[in-house]
């Protein structure tokens, strides 16, 4: 007794959203390409999985890439968003980056779902390889949601396992 919808494409006039896999070696040729965006009035998502460094495992955090940002993009405005902020400093955040005020959103992954913001038209996901292909596809559709040509950039660490290598893949 319910009604069923199937989505089967895009919105109409919406353009595909291309994606690359990168090195995390790699990261200071992939800001030149972030700068050019910025410098035409775009913007850019950048998501870590943790908030902050764990003594655990040695993986990109938000808070860190935040202060990397700010220091080697001293005039853009960088914000940051994660899962220990209240929900008044979530909006507030993101208002200012849907407002343009900020430039680049870092962010774990709360901004996965009921973002939009079609002025961002790249997303930069560091430790691709620790996500899921559904994870991946949900931060990668942050994107792309203008009329701009969109990118989504895939940051890995070596060693890759074959599963993680196979999703990288998929995701391309």
């Amino acid at each position: 007794d319910k009604d069923l919808t199937v989505l089967d494409q895009k919105p109409k006039d919406r353009p595909s959203i291309e994606t690359f896999i990168i090195p995390s070696g790699k990261i200071d040729n992939l800001l030149e390409k972030i700068k050019r965006d910025l410098d035409l009035g775009f913007q850019t998502y950048w998501i870590c999985p943790l908030i902050e460094q764990s003594d655990k495992i040695d993986l990109s955090n938000s808070i860190e890439r935040f202060e990397f940002l700010e220091k080697k993009l001293n005039n853009i405005n960088v914000g940051l968003i994660h899962g220990k902020m209240s929900p008044e400093e979530k909006e507030n955040e993101l208002a200012k980056f849907n407002d343009g005020i900020t430039s680049i959103l870092v962010s774990t992954t709360v901004i996965e779902v009921g973002i939009d913001n079609p002025n961002a038209v790249s997303i930069i996901i560091e430790c691709a390889n620790r996500f899921g292909l559904s994870q991946l596809h949900q931060l990668r559709g942050r994107v792309g949601r203008g009329h701009e040509k969109s990118y989504c950039f895939l940051i890995y660490d070596s060693p890759l396992s074959e599963s993680a290598i196979e999703r990288l893949k998929i995701m391309k």
